[in-house]
């Protein structure tokens, strides 16, 4: 699969607007996490270079380090959701003829599966890292530029649940009890951190 980083805007709307599985809302709410964070980072490059208070200053740079990290890895992710779902949909097509094809099919079913319902709980970990991030420069933040402040939280907003429901879908397949338990607890614990963010 070609890189979607190497993609123009066009070419990657052209991929998900085709009828193809990948890429879909997992990948498309990492990417909204990723302009979410993208808008922080400039939000805050922006807002420091109008101040003096190098408290401020510093506050700002270490958050725009934050969202240029979160940046980076949720675009890494917006890829990696569709690279976990082709996994899945190739071990659905592996031979089930005989005993033994049956058994390792559905171990590969298992672990795609796994990963599948891991990395978008890692988007959404950054999302909420995110919007974080962003209510805490709220009031460092220019009236001129609360507009993209807004957009950069609505978007980290809309990956967040994006990526929850995609957890929550994958999730029902699981059969790994153990791994479906700690999966649930991570789950668990980044919704209810997002209610009080």
């Amino acid at each position: 699969m070609r890189s979607y980083q190497r993609r123009t805007i066009s070419g990657y709307l052209k991929l998900l607007s085709a009828g193809t599985p990948t890429p879909g809302g997992g990948s498309v709410s990492a990417l909204g996490g990723a302009l979410g964070a993208a808008l922080g980072a400039m939000v805050c490059d922006l807002a420091r270079r109008r101040l003096t208070d190098k408290k401020t200053i510093r506050e700002l740079t270490l958050h725009q380090n934050g969202f240029l990290a979160n940046q980076a890895r949720l675009l890494d992710l917006c890829e990696s959701d569709s690279m976990a779902y082709e996994a899945v949909l190739s071990a659905y097509r592996l031979s089930r003829k005989t005993p033994q094809q049956k058994r390792m099919r559905q171990q590969r079913i298992q672990t795609a599966m796994e990963e599948a319902a891991r990395v978008p709980l890692q988007s959404a970990s950054l999302c909420l890292d995110n919007i974080r991030r962003l209510k805490s420069i709220q009031k460092m933040v220019p009236p001129q530029m609360k507009s993209d402040f807004s957009v950069g939280l609505f978007f980290s907003q809309a990956g967040l649940k994006g990526c929850l429901a995609n957890v929550r879908i994958n999730l029902s397949y699981l059969k790994d009890s153990a791994f479906k338990r700690k999966l649930q607890h991570w789950l668990f614990r980044v919704s209810r951190l997002s209610r009080f963010s």
